[in-house]
């Protein structure tokens, strides 16, 4: 696995039961859940697994309906009339319909300030808007490069450039993630990067979680599997090579990462 750019496999679990994708209910100790959220079947929509990892993050009771996403079948009328454009993930707060990951997750800060996931002063939320910012511009460089089978050289330096900054980012703080504590930066980063070290090792030959190269990044995926909110939910790379054409409308491969692709597939 390190050989190959892997990484570990996740965290054990700590004295609490982590989550888990096939749990429909998640009280931690109450009697009854606020939120109910829509997610969908697989927990491979990384949008949902934001909203996911903040919820156990902050430990609010939620309960959970599954919803196919639109790649793989149609979503059932009631949740249409519910969510109109039917893209997941959707959540009821005390009745109140909200969609948008984003949207929730604001939602779920202002609601349950208990264990709050961004900084109160008016300079470490600007710090973290422009964090956030940064992690929509990785989005783009990744896909661009991960989609396209044309200027592979632009593409690859563009992306690089763009972790680079992250890298820096990552290196400007004491501990390991992107504020000087766990945040809600670093729920925003997970889902992606996730699927980015996956996808740009089997399709592009990219060892996203490079200590040498990357080393900042690299500890900090090694602290996000340390927690256990997202421990359980993080997805494997063979899952996440699958799963992401049909959502994407392909992944183009590039010369040289053959023996990534048969790594990762068994072979």
């Amino acid at each position: 696995r390190a050989a190959l750019g892997l990484g570990p496999p996740p965290a054990p679990a700590a004295a609490s039961t982590p989550a888990n994708h096939h749990a429909a209910e998640r009280l931690f100790g109450h009697g009854s859940a606020r939120v109910l959220l829509y997610r969908d079947h697989a927990a491979w929509c990384p949008y949902c697994q934001k909203v996911w990892i903040a919820l156990e993050e902050k430990r609010v009771p939620y309960t959970v309906r599954k919803i196919n996403m639109r790649c793989y079948g149609d979503k059932p009328r009631d949740f249409l009339q519910l969510a109109p454009g039917g893209m997941l993930p959707v959540a009821e707060v005390d009745g109140r319909v909200v969609t948008e990951s984003d949207a929730i997750l604001a939602l779920l800060e202002a609601e349950f300030p208990q264990r709050p996931l961004l900084p109160r002063d008016s300079d470490g939320l600007a710090v973290a808007t422009r964090l956030m910012a940064l992690e929509r511009q990785l989005f783009g460089a990744w896909m661009q490069w991960l989609r396209s089978g044309w200027g592979e050289a632009g593409n690859r330096k563009a992306f690089e450039s763009v972790l680079g900054r992250v890298e820096l980012a990552l290196r400007a703080t004491p501990g390991p993630f992107f504020l000087d504590e766990f945040s809600l930066v670093d729920i925003q980063f997970v889902p992606f990067l996730e699927r980015m070290a996956a996808s740009l090792l089997y399709y592009k030959g990219c060892k996203v979680r490079n200590r040498d190269r990357w080393p900042a990044v690299a500890g900090w995926f090694a602290a996000m599997e340390g927690r256990e909110a997202y421990a359980g939910t993080k997805s494997d790379y063979y899952t996440h090579a699958h799963a992401l054409p049909p959502q994407l409308g392909g992944c183009a491969p590039a010369a040289g990462s053959e023996r990534f692709r048969e790594a990762i597939d068994g072979g």
